[in-house]
């Protein structure tokens, strides 16, 4: 059963570049896996096709507390890209970076 629910928490919310669940505790960054306790992942896109999003996984700002957002982290730090988006699956967070 459980395998069955990871699948699905897979298939459902991860087209693209967003985060996949890979079980409860973590989700995949690119080619890293972070933890969604007290990481978030970072992933810059290059403006050139295809893109290939260079990510990371980097820790959740002890600011937010124990139900990190995506509001919270965009606001702990300044990124130097040409735009920022935010997705949360869960309490899995990934920041995207957008550079022309």
């Amino acid at each position: 059963m459980r395998i069955i629910v990871a699948l699905a928490l897979v298939l459902v919310g991860c087209e693209g570049s967003g985060p996949a669940l890979i079980d409860a505790p973590k989700f995949t960054c690119g080619s890293a896996t972070c933890e969604t306790a007290t990481q978030f992942c970072y992933q810059i896109e290059s403006g050139r096709l295809p893109a290939s999003p260079a990510g990371g996984c980097n820790a959740i700002p002890a600011a937010c507390g124990n139900a990190p957002s995506c509001e919270c982290v965009t606001g702990a730090f300044t990124f130097s890209c040409g735009g920022t988006s935010c997705s949360a699956l869960g309490s899995a967070i990934t920041v995207t970076c957008a550079n022309p």
